[in-house]
């Protein structure tokens, strides 16, 4: 089963990097297109349904491999971070006026944590990545902490 959480780590990691080539597409595309439209639509979509779909498999395939309780948190990260950038910082930037027609400084700010959450993202999933060809290779079950007695 570690072998299979390897594989899906790889995976994650292989979707993450996508979504920073593919941002590109949109960030540079001109003549600007019509709004939800363009070069942009493959990175909305691998961020809103390939990553958080991974990221929920591979959280339930750490679970299942035991792989201990910081793989199953790193490979949660990119569902929250997702679900942060839908539901804190997409709604935030509407808050400043802008829209997706026309923008303003307030929107750029708040819009700027977009990227570094994706940084965020990147970050775990390579850690993540690394940490489960360890335990892949290691070929033991991560030790399950003790409770505390407070003896």
């Amino acid at each position: 089963m570690r072998k299979v959480f390897l594989v899906f780590a790889g995976l994650l990691l292989v979707a993450v990097i996508a979504q920073f080539y593919l941002a590109t597409f949109g960030a540079f595309e001109r003549p600007l297109p019509e709004p939800g439209t363009g070069a942009i639509v493959p990175h909305a979509m691998n961020g809103t349904t390939v990553i958080p779909i991974l990221s929920l498999l591979t959280t339930i395939i750490a679970a299942v491999a035991r792989a201990g309780r910081r793989l199953i948190v790193l490979s949660a990260v990119p569902l929250v971070v997702v679900i942060g950038q839908l539901f804190v910082i997409f709604p935030l930037v509407e808050l400043t006026g802008s829209t997706m027609e026309r923008t303003n400084t307030g929107g750029h700010i708040v819009f700027g944590f977009h990227a570094i959450l994706g940084v965020l993202m990147l970050g775990a999933v390579v850690t993540l990545f690394q940490e489960a060809r360890a335990l892949a290779r290691a070929g033991t079950v991560a030790p399950v902490a003790e409770p505390h007695t407070g003896v």
